[in-house]
């Protein structure tokens, strides 16, 4: 599960911030602990992890990161402009 700040507040990219320099992060309802998906707006430049860390958002369950299509490691990939980034839980299963 995913620890929402306790403001309620969903970080987004400042008015002074441009589009060109965004990056969407959908997350999976179920990481959330809620009824309904999130979508957030943030700056590229970082990896997926200190990008969840630095909008105050803790992963509390394995998740896969997908990026325009392709699952990459959150630890790895740096957010690029423009790409569009899918968190969704892990599933296991034999």
């Amino acid at each position: 599960m995913l620890e929402i700040p306790e403001n309620g507040q969903t970080p987004y990219l400042s008015q002074n911030e441009t589009m060109e320099k965004a990056v969407s992060i959908w997350m999976e309802k179920s990481l959330l602990g809620t009824n309904t998906s999130q979508t957030v707006i943030v700056d590229a430049g970082q990896n997926i992890l200190q990008t969840l860390q630095y909008i105050n958002i803790r992963l509390r369950q394995p998740v896969a990161a997908i990026v325009n299509g392709k699952t990459v490691d959150l630890t790895e990939y740096i957010l690029q402009p423009g790409d569009n980034v899918q968190l969704i839980p892990q599933i296991g299963g034999g």
